[in-house]
Formats: structure tokens, sequence, C-alpha cells
């Protein structure tokens, strides 16, 4: 999600996910990352980085602090609702507040992608 300065959106729209839609994000070997939206009245989007701060904590998390979020799980995968860093500026800048779009209604789920 960093590819660009201001970090990528990953956008679920409420009419493209109804009933609880699930979209994969990431997958690797045997890890399958996919991001649920949950409120279908919302247009959710948040940063990629965000949806993988919720997965290990950030950049500057501690090993403590990782425990709190899915990295802290160890194998077992596991949900976590995404929680968007509303400070960062591309949540300020005019066409993200212009689009409507919200920072909630979305968890990120780490599975098993065993074929």
């Amino acid at each position: 999600g960093r590819q660009i300065k201001p970090g990528r959106f990953f956008t679920m729209n409420a009419n493209d996910t109804q009933g609880c839609g699930e979209w994969s994000v990431y997958s690797h070997r045997s890890t399958l990352v996919t991001v649920k939206h949950i409120d279908d009245t919302t247009d959710s989007s948040v940063l990629f980085e965000d949806i993988a701060s919720a997965i290990d904590g950030g950049e500057e998390a501690t090993t403590e602090q990782q425990q709190s979020f899915l990295l802290g799980c160890g194998t077992d995968g596991g949900t976590i609702g995404v929680q968007a860093n509303v400070s960062n500026p591309a949540y300020w800048a005019s066409s993200y507040v212009a689009s409507g779009y919200k920072t909630s209604g979305l968890l990120v789920k780490v599975v098993s992608n065993a074929q």
C-alpha cells in the first residue's frame, strides 16, 4: 500500500458487498488474508496500511503490543476490526472527504489457504 506517498485505499461499497461480502486481499503459500464488509449501509474505505496494522500492530509495535493484534494469534488465525489511523493526511484529502466513505465496517481475517 505504500507504493504511492499518501498510501492506497482498500474500498468496499455497500452495494457490492451485500450479506457481509468478503474479498481476498493477499495470499501467500498457505496463508490467505481477507477483508469482510459488515455494514450493508456504509461504503467503507481504509488504507492498506491500516489493514496491515490490524495484523501486526504497525511498524512501531513492540512484541508485547503485537500480541493484541492478529499476529498474537500465532498459527490459529483470527479476525479483528480494522482501526483506521485517521491522523493520516490521506483521510483528510478533499477527494476522500467528498467520497463519503467511512473508516468503519471492515474486519480483516487471516486463514489457512491450504490446497
